[in-house]
């Protein structure tokens, strides 16, 4: 029995030898470039993978991962990785992973990345807008929205929500304006009236319309109007038990209170 369990155990332990060799040269092939030698950028990220704790998601991982994929077509160009690069490519969750791993190891620097995808997503975003459209709503998030979530971002404040909540606000200035152009309304036409009628038949957006509202209006590319704001909070203001039996007996008696038909009480 002693001998069988001495085996078992030494067994596991080539085995896991074994597993992390394989590792190593399965990161050392996907980091390297045709000389077989991995780029010195890449080399902490290579240790890293290679002391893995598991050493068989390490292979799997560089066997069949796009993200590995993605990593080994980056390597294979000799050139520096930066964020700039990464930026080029699309923002799905292969370059998202890719740019985490390369920050963990170390070979690239940790930015504010709520910032910095915002700023993609917005120049995406304006490249599939009309120009006309551009010209109001690039100066709106750059004056608007991103001056502050930058400063937000340089005091490390700037949340996954607090970028959520402002794409929210740009896509509704986008779609408002969208609106006004299918009714054949510039900007400088706005009126309050056609302005609360959009409100009114885009009730949940209103929040997300006031920013654009008031960038507008301060800079005189709309006349004054106002999105208004709901009020909220707990009553403030409670009857007293006498002045509250006092309203009910009115409601009962006073004849000069108009009446509401007994079928449209609810």
């Amino acid at each position: 029995m002693h001998i069988t369990s001495y085996s078992v155990v030494h067994s596991e332990e080539y085995l896991d030898t074994c597993s992390r060799c394989v590792a190593k040269d399965r990161v050392r092939n996907l980091l390297s470039g045709e000389d077989g030698t991995v780029h010195p950028q890449l080399q902490p990220l290579a240790e890293q993978l290679g002391a893995a704790q598991e050493p068989w998601s390490v292979i799997t991982w560089a066997r069949r991962s796009d993200s590995a994929r993605m990593l080994a077509g980056l390597a294979a160009q000799h050139q520096e990785i930066t964020h700039e690069i990464l930026d080029g490519l699309p923002q799905d969750w292969r370059t998202l992973y890719v740019r985490e791993l390369l920050v963990a190891a170390g070979v690239l620097p940790k930015r504010q990345e709520n910032f910095a995808r915002l700023r993609l997503w917005l120049n995406d975003t304006l490249a599939g807008l009309p120009p006309h459209q551009a010209r109001v709503i690039r100066p709106f998030a750059e004056w608007g929205i991103l001056r502050d979530a930058r400063r937000r971002a340089d005091k490390g404040r700037y949340t996954a929500h607090a970028a959520a909540n402002d794409r929210v606000d740009i896509r509704t200035a986008i779609k408002f304006m969208t609106w006004l152009d299918d009714n054949a309304i510039t900007l400088t036409d706005l009126s309050q009236e056609v302005l609360d009628v959009w409100l009114t038949n885009n009730s949940t957006q209103v929040r997300g319309l006031s920013a654009f509202i008031r960038w507008a209006v301060a800079r005189h590319l709309t006349g004054k109007v106002t999105v208004p704001t709901k009020r909220h909070g707990l009553p403030s203001r409670f009857m007293h038990s006498d002045e509250l039996n006092q309203q009910l007996r009115r409601c009962l008696n006073d004849d000069s209170l108009p009446r509401r038909p007994a079928s449209s009480v609810p």
